[in-house]
């Protein structure tokens, strides 16, 4: 399957969150440490929403799709992608070693109004 790299056209970051302790061992705030940026082609695959245990949330489903790195990216990683951060669920090497295809969820709580 042929990609028109023009079609890479949103900027996202591949963040990893780091936990650290402090001096006296305790766990500090959450660190985001950028692993990549790049350019990225988004589809979304799905999105529902849904009521569990008395709270509504919504699931969507993104697909992005970046050129080939060397630079590792594995499933306990996220996309931060207009300050939202998604799961990162699967990871396929496509096209080869051109591309990689990162299939991600988002789940947020939906207020009600």
């Amino acid at each position: 399957m042929q990609v028109n790299p023009g079609e890479l056209d949103k900027k996202i970051q591949i963040v990893k969150l780091i936990q650290e302790k402090n001096e006296n061992g305790f766990y500090t705030e959450q660190k985001e440490k950028i692993v990549r940026s790049c350019f990225a082609k988004r589809t979304t695959t799905s999105g529902t929403e849904a009521n569990k245990s008395g709270t509504e949330f919504s699931e969507t489903k993104q697909r992005f799709l970046v050129r080939y790195s060397s630079k590792t990216i594995d499933t306990d990683m996220y996309v931060r992608y207009c300050g939202k951060l998604y799961n990162i669920v699967y990871i396929n090497d496509y096209s080869g070693k051109e591309y990689i295809e990162i299939w991600t969820e988002l789940k947020e709580m939906v207020e009600n109004g």
